[in-house]
């Protein structure tokens, strides 16, 4: 049976790279790796006449593009902390025998 100790570190395993989700940012085809803020979106989008007109460079748009990509990357993190967590139970086991 696992100890909560067990449990806590296993779980802080799972979700470590789940937390990186939370500072996503589009990056709207930009070059920039660090994503794109809200300010520097509606100023990129307020470019567009068009996108402009229907509104497009709104703070819900930008908010839905993060949103969007934040639930691709938390399903991309899930599979990298499984495979953390599995990796440390083998080599946990491992060196126990």
């Amino acid at each position: 049976m696992l100890s909560n100790d067990n449990n806590n570190r296993y779980l802080d395993i799972l979700l470590e790279p789940i937390k990186l989700c939370s500072q996503y940012k589009p990056k709207f085809g930009t070059s920039n790796k660090d994503g794109t803020t809200l300010l520097e979106f509606k100023n990129l989008y307020a470019l567009d006449p068009l996108y402009r007109w229907i509104g497009f460079d709104s703070d819900l748009m930008y908010a839905a593009h993060k949103a969007a990509g934040g639930i691709t990357s938390v399903y991309r993190q899930l599979g990298i902390g499984c495979e953390r967590l599995i990796r440390y139970y083998y080599l946990r086991s491992v060196r126990s025998k």
